[in-house]
């Protein structure tokens, strides 16, 4: 073992030291993102990356690429989650403690107090990110805190702004469930589409997929300066309907004319 030491660095001991007591979790998600999370939680706990393992995961979002995983210190028990985009890595959040439960975690919340506030930090006095957030409007879960067992405040951003991203008071929000019918008496050019309003703010990789799943034909794509439309037919009702993707995000998808899902 000491041999193994010097050949290899402490993250990747705890990996394959995973791959062995764990072997189920180790395969739920790809190699970078399970050390993503190791890291960062030893960092949170202030240990070495050798005392942290992954206990659990949970589902991962088809339309953001996000998971939960459950982790563990194994010399103390503490415990901690870590929510990471399986596509590149990316922590979203580390809350160390007793947070919610992967399982728990809803992937949207939906703002159902008449005004909120989102802000930089957990408590009412810290500095406000955000003001007179509207009921209605959808935020991106990126994990909650709990006291005892009645979370308290969740950390999220704007689905469709993610650059405004902070902490919100969880008794002014609660699962947000998209409509998933499709309407054809607001299929005018420029009204959203409400079987799709979930996937706005989502990683266009695997929102194609959920698209299609969903009953959308891809007819052609664009680019125009910063951003590109692709243009899908749904096939229950033949309407036309546009999605604009900036930076990787689905940032509007609204229904659009006839004459652009024509053009292959």
């Amino acid at each position: 073992m000491k041999t193994l030491k010097t050949i290899l660095g402490s993250a990747a001991i705890a990996a394959i030291a995973l791959i062995v007591t764990h072997p189920l979790v180790a395969e739920a998600i790809p190699q970078r993102a399970r050390n993503a999370c190791i890291r960062s939680t030893a960092e949170e706990m202030g240990v070495p990356v050798g005392n942290i393992v992954i206990t659990n995961v949970g589902p991962v979002s088809a339309e953001s690429g996000a998971a939960t995983l459950m982790m563990e210190n194994n010399k103390t028990g503490q415990t901690a989650e870590c929510r990471v985009n399986t596509i590149d890595g990316t922590i979203l959040s580390v809350n160390v403690g007793n947070g919610n439960a992967a399982a728990e975690q809803p992937e949207f919340f939906v703002v159902t107090a008449s005004r909120t506030f989102i802000k930089a930090s957990p408590g009412v006095l810290s500095h406000t990110v955000a003001n007179n957030i509207r009921s209605g409007t959808v935020l991106r879960n990126l994990g909650c805190k709990r006291e005892t067992q009645t979370p308290t405040w969740c950390q999220v951003e704007l689905r469709d702004d993610p650059q405004i991203k902070g902490w919100v008071w969880s008794p002014d929000i609660s699962e947000y469930q998209a409509d998933s019918s499709s309407s054809t008496t607001d299929a005018a050019p420029g009204n959203p589409v409400s079987a799709l309003e979930d996937l706005v703010g989502a990683r266009a990789g695997q929102a194609e997929q959920t698209l299609q799943q969903r009953g959308y034909e891809w007819r052609n794509t664009k680019q125009l300066a910063d951003s590109s439309f692709s243009y899908w037919l749904e096939q229950n009702t033949g309407n036309c309907v546009a999605v604009r993707t900036t930076n990787g995000r689905y940032r509007a998808i609204v229904y659009t004319t006839d004459r652009d899902c024509n053009r292959r």
